[in-house]
């Protein structure tokens, strides 16, 4: 191999930044995913609100938040473009991400944080990984399998260290509600053309607008009882954001 042809196939500096800005991003996610049970169950503590309803309102606030970018940057127009070109990707990405919130925050209350936590987040990564060997007709990267199974590893840990408050009233049924979130991870899977044409921004914002339009009969039906939602006192809830 010539001299070229081996600077050609190194990674370059842009490479490695983009590299290090991707693990970056997706540590703090994980840290704001895993954080998320905790939340529920701190705003359970001062406010009466179903874990449903929490996460409707928070899928709420986050579309709020996610259409103000997308107007202040001009980026509206992308958002409908997907919506007429792609629309079966983003409903199916939507749905599967209400979904998850409503099983996942159900779940830590039937089972508790831990339980919740190891089981949704840790079968994600092993459903994709199963499905695109399957769709690729051959055995994973065993880097992929080392990598998954450190993940898991530590996520069990996490189990052990906090088995004190990994049990609920209803541990079967909060444990297979955790099941029921992570295959949301399926879902992502069947929309993963959408997310090579489309930004990270774009795809956020009408995949949440969608989720809050399938969790809006859960506020709907809160304000017609009368109950504590339409009256929040909002404590706790800076830790809820997506």
């Amino acid at each position: 191999m010539s001299h070229r042809s081996r600077a050609s196939s190194a990674p370059t500096v842009a490479e490695h930044r983009s590299h290090l800005r991707g693990l970056l991003e997706v540590g703090a996610a994980s840290v704001l995913w895993g954080t998320g049970g905790l939340a529920v169950q701190l705003i359970r503590e001062q406010e009466p609100m179903s874990a449903v309803t929490i996460s409707a309102w928070r899928m709420a606030i986050a579309t709020v938040v996610l259409v103000v970018a997308l107007l202040v940057l001009r980026r509206g127009g992308e958002l409908l473009g997907v919506a007429r070109t792609r629309r079966r990707q983003l409903l199916a990405v939507g749905v599967g991400t209400a979904a998850y919130q409503g099983f996942y925050f159900v779940s830590v209350t039937q089972v508790g944080v831990a339980v919740s936590t190891v089981v949704s987040l840790g079968l994600a990564p092993v459903l994709l990984t199963v499905a695109e060997a399957v769709r690729h007709r051959r055995a994973a990267a065993p880097g992929r399998v080392v990598v998954i199974a450190a993940a898991l590893t530590g996520l069990v840990l996490v189990s052990v260290a906090g088995h004190e408050s990994s049990t609920g009233p209803a541990p079967v049924a909060g444990a297979l509600l955790a099941v029921a979130s992570g295959t949301y991870a399926l879902t992502t899977a069947a929309g993963g053309s959408i997310s090579r044409t489309t930004s990270p921004l774009v795809l956020t914002s009408g995949m949440t607008l969608v989720g809050t339009a399938v969790l809006l009969p859960c506020l709907a039906s809160s304000t017609v009882r009368g109950s504590p939602p339409t009256r929040p006192r909002w404590r706790g809830w800076p830790t809820s954001a997506p």
